[in-house]
């Protein structure tokens, strides 16, 4: 991973880090749930773009 990509991940860790005394139990649990999904949707996008161009260089 480039180095801006690691810089941006520590910086979105702490910002989250910052705000979860703030948060009681339940809404530290939704979050996280919900941050879980999304990233994972993310992932899930990211291998598929790359399976598509791994199809296409195989179809040529």
């Amino acid at each position: 991973m480039e180095k801006r990509f690691e810089e941006l991940l520590k910086n979105i860790k702490e910002q989250i880090n910052e705000q979860l005394p703030d948060m009681d139990k339940e809404e530290q649990e939704g979050f996280f749930y919900n941050l879980n999904e999304w990233s994972y949707e993310q992932y899930e996008k990211s291998m598929s773009e790359d399976e598509c161009e791994m199809q296409n260089y195989e179809e040529e």
